[in-house]
């Protein structure tokens, strides 16, 4: 393991000193933070105390990194920042660093979270540039094998590349957050770019279609009819291939009075799709009928039926709904069909009915003989020319907006708007 390539305790990089310790975060003096700039040593800028600085607080033979995250003068000296006749008068500027991994000084072993904490007095030191691209590159030192992927600068030192190993970017959840026009596309395409190299394999759903243009190892597939930018092709999401929970979400059931319903109206209409004698029409009225067909076929067919698949005619599930309404009854029949059930499901019934109909779940709900999303994908895993696997919704979004409209401009026209 090679030392650490810069002393990160280094005197002139001297900025402030602990105050106040605690398990996630320290405060510290900051009294070179109220300069109206940062400072350059050796050509190298350091902020000497600016929100978002990286610094290494002392902790004996630990370095402990942590990030400046605000910086505040007390009450007593808030006004020691206006101008006095022509002069500011000088103040004590406080801030609160919170704790990021530790650095071991002798061998520079890098150690997720906090091994040893700092006392009140430790001296609190900016962050060389250099000791932050080494702990970024230390899963690379580790493994000299390891592919590194460059994804950025800092932001204050351009000449400092923020390199990362894949184990480290993607072995965690991570989200890319910034203002519209702030690059978080350009990142998420500098990240695809960055593995086109290795063998990894990468699923990017693309919800505008702003990636049509990708066509390095790309395959390029869309949800919906219409013809997205580039050459891509038409795959569909058919709902048998899909689970009841993903059904259920997407359905929005009440839990008390429509899920039960949900689940019951599924379950029943699965087993009428493997017992076609049962029922007339696909569905299967219980309302004061015998309850003996019913409970036999599903003694023979209880695995398939209680199984989360959504094989089953959903066509018929708003009206297999309004049949399970009804009362319990006795143990040889159902009971009467129950007004106030039907009317808690009214609001479930009428979204499926709406959602199964509505043009930007065709893919879903009509697929038709268009090839399976799942079948495609399964290609592209075991196909070598391609690395990168784009799933175009913008038709889905661009039919589902235009929907909306024309809904919203008809309740208008009703007197609604």
């Amino acid at each position: 393991m090679s030392a650490l390539p810069i002393a990160p305790f280094e005197d002139d990089r001297l900025i402030g000193s602990v105050i106040e310790v605690t398990p996630v975060s320290v405060r510290a003096n900051l009294p070179l933070a109220s300069k109206t700039e940062g400072l350059v040593l050796h050509g190298s800028y350091f902020g000497a105390g600016e929100v978002g600085e990286f610094v290494c607080v002392e902790c004996g033979k630990t370095a402990i990194l942590g990030r400046i995250n605000q910086v505040k003068l007390p009450e007593k000296d808030r006004l020691t920042v206006e101008p006095q006749l022509g002069k500011r008068q000088p103040s004590h500027p406080i801030g609160t660093i919170q704790l990021l991994c530790s650095i071991s000084v002798s061998t520079g072993e890098v150690t997720p979270g906090i091994t040893d904490f700092p006392r009140v007095g430790s001296a609190v030191y900016s962050a060389h540039p250099d000791l932050l691209s080494r702990i970024a590159e230390f899963a690379k030192l580790k493994n000299p094998d390891n592919l590194i992927l460059i994804l950025a600068t800092l932001a204050k030192d351009q000449t400092t590349l923020v390199k990362l190993t894949p184990e480290k970017l993607f072995g965690r959840h991570i989200a890319i957050l910034g203002a519209t026009g702030g690059g978080k596309s350009w990142t998420i395409a500098r990240i695809i770019e960055s593995l086109n190299g290795t063998k990894a394999k990468v699923i990017l759903l693309d919800a505008t279609g702003e990636y049509h243009t990708a066509r390095s190892a790309v395959k390029h597939v869309h949800l919906g009819a219409a013809q997205p930018p580039g050459t891509t092709e038409e795959v569909v999401v058919p709902y048998r291939r899909l689970s009841i929970h993903d059904l259920i979400a997407m359905f929005r059931p009440s839990p008390q009075a429509q899920a039960p319903k949900l689940r019951a109206a599924m379950k029943t209409l699965k087993l009428l799709e493997l017992d076609k004698n049962l029922g007339v029409s696909g569905t299967f009225v219980k309302a004061n009928k015998p309850k003996k067909a019913f409970m036999d076929s599903l003694k023979v067919h209880s695995a398939a039926v209680d199984a989360e698949d959504a094989n089953f005619d959903i066509a018929k599930l708003a009206l297999q709904i309004d049949y399970e309404c009804c009362q319990l009854g006795q143990a040889d029949t159902w009971g009467n069909v129950v007004g106030n059930d039907q009317s808690y499901c009214s609001s479930l019934t009428g979204r499926i009915s709406s959602m199964i109909s509505s043009p930007e779940f065709a893919c879903i709900f009509k697929p038709g003989k268009t090839k399976s999303l799942f079948d495609v994908l399964d290609d592209f895993l075991s196909d070598s020319a391609n690395r990168v696997f784009r799933i175009s919704l913008r038709t889905c979004l661009e039919t589902s907006n235009a929907s909306q409209k024309q809904m919203c401009e008809g309740d208008m026209d009703h007197g609604f708007g």
